[in-house]
């Protein structure tokens, strides 16, 4: 219960830092880029690795380097990225923890699961994810961190 609030006291401060007045980001590239961030593309990153590369230059300006992806993809990468800058943090499972919860707010979630939900309890995953501008795995693992999709 503690970690939670200490995650949600670091993205209401991330929020406010980048001035994120809505829900749903549609594109976290943007918003870095206004900060005076750096976002170039690798074709020799893999694309399936899932990762990126910061890189500081002079002052506070950081340089993150990301392979070829999907918008979607592209905006959780970003968003992780976002975290070991603004935190110092290494661990990217923890940055990724808090990339979710950046890019798919509870209540938010909560409430496209409802709309998306068929008769037969089925969630349409596809849409929340368009809705949310990322990848079906983040929505699954977002959904299993918050208990609802525990058979997934």
């Amino acid at each position: 219960m503690k970690k939670e609030k200490i995650y949600n006291k670091i993205i209401r401060i991330i929020r406010e830092m980048y001035e994120i007045q809505t829900p749903v980001i549609k594109d976290v590239k943007e918003i870095l880029i206004k900060k005076g961030y750096t976002v170039n593309y690798s074709g020799a990153m893999s694309s399936y690795s899932g990762s990126y590369q910061l890189s500081h230059a002079t002052g506070e300006e950081h340089k993150i380097l990301i392979p070829f992806l999907s918008k979607e993809r592209e905006n959780m990468l970003l968003a992780e990225a976002l975290f070991e800058i603004e935190t110092g943090m290494q661990d990217h499972a923890e940055c990724k923890n808090l990339a979710r919860r950046l890019m798919i707010p509870t209540k938010e979630f909560l409430q496209q699961v409802n709309k998306n939900e068929s008769e037969g309890h089925r969630i349409n995953i596809s849409k929340v994810a368009v809705h949310f501008y990322i990848d079906e795995s983040s929505v699954i693992a977002r959904g299993r961190e918050l208990g609802i999709f525990d058979i997934l």
